[in-house]
């Protein structure tokens, strides 16, 4: 098993994993802020090893989207307080300041007081429903936007007319598609008798 402790800022992560039954160093590494990073964290830890618990300085401001991630990743986050860490640093064999000594120094309090002692970080029921639903929203407006755009280039292609009198989002509106629908539905017909 092993326990990641996590140095935030407010562009970077960084990370660095240790054996929880050594305390020896398994790897570490630096992420950027954001989903790509947490992802890249992920990857990181899981070629470590599958038991694991992330120990994260009590920094919400600065740590809560990458617990948020982790979290809907179904990891354990313990949050550590920062005061705790501050002795950590000093017994650091490592002489200096580093954002790697920090997230060691974070590691170290956790298994000292045992990781059991920590609160464990959560989103409740709700909102991992809201962030569900809100999810699920994004999708369907990028979905939205995608048909819109390839109705356009086809728009395009056979009444580039009508398309030049469109305004940018004007497909949204039922009123405008449903005339679009008839216009189109004529210029069809016309084009088949033409044909005869």
């Amino acid at each position: 098993m092993i326990v990641i402790g996590v140095d935030t800022h407010k562009r970077t992560h960084t990370l660095v994993a240790l054996d929880a039954g050594t305390g020896g160093l398994r790897g570490q590494r630096t992420i950027e802020l954001g989903d790509a990073g947490a992802l890249e964290a992920l990857r990181f830890v899981g070629q470590i090893d599958s038991e694991r618990v992330w120990a994260i300085e009590d920094c919400r401001h600065v740590s809560g989207r990458l617990q948020r991630a982790l979290i809907a990743f179904g990891e354990r986050v313990i949050r550590i307080p920062p005061a705790l860490t501050v002795d950590a640093r000093r017994a650091a064999r490592t002489p200096g300041k580093s954002d790697p000594i920090d997230a060691s120094a974070i590691v170290r309090v956790a298994l000292s007081e045992g990781l059991d002692r920590f609160p464990t970080a959560f989103l409740d029921k709700q909102a991992m429903d809201i962030r569900m639903l809100c999810d699920y929203r994004d999708q369907l407006i990028s979905e939205r936007v995608r048909v819109a755009n390839r109705l356009r280039w086809h728009l395009l292609a056979i009444a580039p007319e009508r398309e030049s009198q469109l305004r940018p989002a004007a497909l949204e509106e039922p009123q405008i598609r449903a005339r679009l629908a008839r216009q189109l539905r004529r210029q069809l017909e016309s084009a088949q008798l033409l044909d005869r």
